[in-house]
């Protein structure tokens, strides 16, 4: 009987998965919504059971506004831990959040009807003045940060990504990612 329930339960997480977005015969996972910590959880969970079967490629197709910076930092690091090659695929629209989880696919497409956007955090914060300098201070240091990370994933360096994305939102077309280097397709 044990069996039978351990049987039962591993379908329901399997026809989960699947709901969710993770095609397990073509190997897809899709990202449909703003990066969030259930994203991560989902691109854990998917990524796991797609490397216990095989050690194909793997595809992450991409459609979202953005979201939660942290949380697409951690599912990079997931993705780039990953023993399997991963293709990151970009559809309608990739912004903010998501455009570091296109850019760190070791193989990366865009669909010439994406749009990329990205642009200079935003935050919402409350407290002491010295909690929100501190806090202000964090967000800079990060906005660097991203800039570096985009540089190291691109052909264009740090400086570049921070002139372009100081105080205003940057749009590419497919092609400019292509030209920058973001991604190595256009399709």
């Amino acid at each position: 009987m044990s069996r039978a329930k351990d049987v039962d339960k591993e379908k329901l997480r399997l026809d989960y998965l699947f709901e969710q977005g993770v095609n397990f015969v073509d190997r897809v996972i899709q990202i449909n919504e703003e990066i969030s910590d259930h994203s991560f959880a989902f691109m854990d969970a998917a990524l796991s059971e797609l490397e216990r079967s095989s050690k194909k490629t793997i595809t992450v197709r991409i459609n979202s506004p953005g979201g939660s910076v942290y949380d697409a930092l951690a599912m990079i690091g997931r993705l780039n831990s990953s023993s399997c090659r991963i293709v990151t695929e970009a559809y309608g629209h990739v912004m903010s959040a998501a455009t570091l989880l296109l850019a760190a696919g070791r193989k990366r497409r865009i669909s010439k009807y994406c749009v990329f956007m990205t642009h200079q955090m935003a935050y919402y914060i409350g407290g002491s003045h010295a909690e929100t300098k501190e806090e202000v201070d964090q967000v800079e240091k990060q906005e660097r940060q991203w800039c570096n990370w985009m540089a190291e994933l691109s052909n264009k360096d740090a400086e570049f990504w921070y002139d372009k994305t100081y105080k205003k939102n940057f749009y590419l077309t497919p092609a400019e990612c292509l030209e920058y280097g973001v991604v190595d397709e256009v399709f």
